[in-house]
């Protein structure tokens, strides 16, 4: 016991050292307009740097990653929140190392790279906003959260029926979930796990895409709706509760 409490401690700890240097989340949308200039940063060189940080953050994280299911192994006790902290934290701190030191072999200015950016993603270049989403949504999958507004015109019976939509996706996901689960014995490795997410990540999309909206865009209107529209957080609380039971079965929390 005390072995696990000195490791889920040490885990711990380590992420608040961490917090101090975290990255600046210059991929996050932004309101505001973006001009043309000089000190552009060539739209190539942004695809270069969101295609490398998506597959080099993976990497850089696994080590963190079986530390954690280490310690989640010796200690189920432990405060899944607390953990997720220390994933994010820990994953600020390795794109923010990431990130400068394409920026100094490119000799490219951070600032630049923010402007930039949203310049492409304003005038909706395909390729840019493609690897920019897939990194947001690596980012997701990690425990950040990427904040955008609630679409313009979404009523509470327009997002109702997309939560149809969206909960017969889930429904999908969680059976090819159970089904990996069963196959593994509910020992998957974490490329396995990454493996399942990808996929079940493009099931809800496609759900959501049928809706003209963004898994972003659905996550701040979830949010909004759940506060503001009873017969949405019922129907939402309904479909959490026949989850919890199928996965109770089976002995998931």
């Amino acid at each position: 016991v005390a072995n696990q409490q000195k490791m889920s401690k040490s885990l711990v700890l380590g992420s608040a050292v961490v917090a101090s240097v975290a990255g600046v989340y210059w991929f996050w949308p932004k309101s505001e307009e973006v001009e043309d200039s000089d000190d552009m940063v060539p739209r190539e060189v942004i695809v270069e740097l969101f295609t490398l940080l998506t597959k080099e953050m993976p990497q850089r994280m696994a080590p963190l990653i079986q530390q954690i299911q280490q310690v989640k192994a010796q200690n189920p006790a432990i405060n899944e929140q607390e953990l997720q902290k220390v994933m994010i934290t820990n994953f600020d701190n390795i794109l923010k190392s990431s990130q400068e030191q394409f920026f100094t072999q490119n000799d490219i200015d951070e600032c630049d790279a923010d402007r930039s950016t949203h310049y492409y993603l304003k005038q909706n270049d395909e390729e840019v906003t493609a690897v920019v989403n897939q990194f947001r949504q690596l980012y997701v999958q990690f425990g950040g959260v990427v904040e955008v507004d609630v679409p313009e015109g979404l009523t509470e019976d327009k997002m109702c029926l997309i939560l149809e939509d969206y909960l017969q996706a889930k429904s999908q996901a969680n059976t090819l979930i159970i089904m990996e689960l069963q196959r593994s014995q509910g020992k998957m490795t974490e490329q396995q796990n990454m493996m399942l997410t990808q996929h079940i990540t493009a099931v809800m999309e496609r759900a959501l895409q049928a809706h003209g909206m963004s898994m972003f865009e659905w996550a701040a209107a979830e949010k909004h709706f759940l506060e503001t529209s009873e017969r949405f957080k019922k129907r939402h609380q309904e479909d959490e509760a026949q989850n919890s039971e199928k996965f109770a079965a089976l002995g998931v929390q």
